[in-house]
């Protein structure tokens, strides 16, 4: 069995579960041929590797340059295995993968599922949660009045437009 938009970019069901095998446009032919298929469909493809295994897979397109299996999972099972509870702030509970996700509030009221910082790993630090973002026009006051603006000349920039204190269409984060 297999599910795709073609050939070279599909899931593949195998002997050891299921695989997304990638390659570059044009590679059809040499995918049928790397993995002993007859013809370059899905179908055909799918037959071919159907009682394989990933590892046997790989070395048959490993010379086909561009070429590559990946190992697909469900969004649950990514956010069981790299999603940190509230309970488990260290600094490095998943030092491995590409990502780790945080699950909380965002200020939309909704709960969401994020990417953490983690394109930095330090072993001697933490990695910290980062807070979110101001509203917009949260700081233009106290912004004016440290450069000297009065309390008057920041209302007459409200009043014209040239300054803001908000969203002038919406006054919450999306969505809503």
């Amino acid at each position: 069995m297999a599910v795709g938009a073609s050939p070279i970019q599909a899931l593949y069901e195998l002997k050891d579960g299921w695989i997304y095998l990638g390659c570059r446009p044009g590679d059809e032919e040499e995918l049928a041929k790397a993995v002993g298929a007859t013809k370059s469909t899905i179908s055909d493809i799918s037959k071919a590797v159907k009682g394989r295994t990933s590892g046997e897979i790989q070395k048959k397109i490993s010379n086909i340059s561009g070429s590559s299996i990946v190992f697909p999972q469900t969004l649950k099972k990514i956010r069981s295995d790299r999603t940190r509870g509230v309970k488990s702030r260290d600094s490095n509970w998943l030092n491995s993968g590409s990502h780790r996700l945080s699950r909380g509030e965002h200020p939309s009221g909704y709960m969401a599922t994020i990417c953490e910082p983690t394109w930095v790993r330090p072993a001697s630090s933490p990695i910290n949660k980062l807070s979110a973002a101001p509203w917009p026009g949260e700081h233009t006051r106290s912004v004016l009045k440290e450069h000297g603006i009065s309390e008057e000349e920041i209302e007459e920039l409200i009043q014209i437009g040239a300054a803001s204190s908000g969203w002038s269409v919406l006054r919450h984060y999306l969505p809503l």
